[in-house]
């Protein structure tokens, strides 16, 4: 069962993904072929249904050309306003 912080995370990261994905024009079809994923499972980590693995997560940040730090620090901006919100 996870805490009402964990869920905020984890919407953080999925609407810093979202974000990322759009601003690189980038469709989830486009995203999960260079993150060598499916495009489901890239729409499930993106409507929270779904955590990615440390691996899945640095195989993103290649695919949106974002090193793993700034990647982190879109999450831990959005996972803020989410909180302020």
């Amino acid at each position: 069962m996870s805490s009402p912080n964990t869920d905020q995370l984890l919407a953080g990261f999925a609407q810093a993904l979202k974000r990322l994905r759009k601003d690189r024009k980038l469709s989830q079809q486009e995203l999960a072929q260079r993150a060598e994923r499916s495009m489901q499972y890239i729409s499930l980590l993106e409507t929270c249904r779904y955590q990615p693995t440390l691996e899945t997560l640095v195989l993103i940040c290649s695919a949106l050309d974002i090193s793993l730090s700034d990647f982190a620090s879109e999450i831990e901006r959005e996972h803020k306003a989410i909180q302020e919100a």
